[in-house]
């Protein structure tokens, strides 16, 4: 899959497998393409075959094998880009705030890999959270674990669970991992694990990031309210008076540190593999008839 940003390179964003199976579902949970803001120019690059299988699989009656979203989504689409070079029908820098007359104008916005690209995140979010309508929806085909030197970021999903959440006046429709390589299952990924931990995850092979958030408030707060779970959890329980193990860690690090190095590196590595154990528990596949909607996909 090739893509690029949305502040001024000058190339497709091409949809791949993942990210137009995930529009698909987007619109079964209520995204509506009326209005859509495209950040950088998007085109699927399924072959029609693959596309038109895609299309059937969501019940949807394929009408041309169009690379154009608009053909199979509805709606009409503009594009947001920093530069007019692949015929943007908005030039705006995303790293800077957006004008008030982008404000509330879309029903959707959608990223196909612009995202990784922008230095200032949180207006970039910010941005995002602005142009939309409330009840608009925010739907993201992003990067996660093992895109190295791809883009300015990798994205975590406690990181899209705590920004789009309601103190920021939104709501979260669904977060998936998958393999950005192969066409298998995707994993929904919960804001925390069941022992009330991060959700961690170390592997392989790249990852993609499939996410889709509504705008529940009228208004979205002047500065994003952006904290670690775990971290809140802490706080609050501070607040309240419990106890807190704050020391644990350390002390744990500190015994491994006086080990001999074999010994402490043989604890290291049997200890990231348990947790990876325990962290993948929390990974649940996502079925199939809730993807695809009952006597879908195939």
């Amino acid at each position: 899959m090739t893509d690029a940003p949305g502040n001024g390179t000058g190339t497709d964003v091409g949809l791949s497998y993942h990210p137009t199976k995930f529009l698909l579902y987007a619109a079964r949970k209520g995204a509506d393409f009326s209005q859509t803001l495209a950040l950088g120019r998007q085109r699927i690059s399924l072959v029609p075959r693959d596309l038109r299988a895609l299309l059937k699989a969501f019940h949807k009656t394929p009408v041309s094998d169009s690379d154009k979203p608009a053909a199979h989504f509805g709606g009409h689409w503009d594009v947001l880009d920093i530069s007019p070079y692949e015929g943007a029908t908005i030039l705006h820098d995303l790293n800077l705030p957006v004008p008030p007359e982008l404000h509330e104008r879309f029903t959707c916005v959608f990223d196909g890999g612009t995202t990784q690209h922008l230095f200032d995140l949180p207006q970039a979010f910010l941005n995002i959270m602005r142009m939309l309508k409330p009840g608009g929806m925010f739907v993201s085909a992003t990067v996660a674990n093992n895109y190295l030197g791809h883009g300015l970021y990798q994205f975590s999903p406690e990181l899209i669970h705590a920004t789009f959440a309601p103190r920021n006046g939104f709501e979260m429709v669904d977060l998936v991992l998958t393999r950005a390589t192969r066409r298998e299952r995707w994993y929904r990924v919960p804001r925390i694990t069941r022992s009330g931990g991060r959700v961690e995850i170390c592997n392989a092979e790249p990852l993609k990031l499939l996410y889709a958030a509504r705008k529940i408030a009228a208004a979205v707060p002047g500065r994003l309210d952006v904290y670690n779970s775990d971290y809140e959890r802490q706080w609050e329980k501070s607040r309240k008076g419990l106890s807190v193990a704050r020391n644990a860690d350390h002390r744990a690090h500190r015994l491994r540190e006086a080990l001999p190095a074999p010994l402490s590196n043989a604890i290291q590595t049997f200890r990231y593999t348990y947790r990876q154990f325990v962290w993948h528990r929390d990974l649940a596949a996502v079925p199939d008839a809730e993807i695809f909607g009952e006597g879908g996909g195939g």
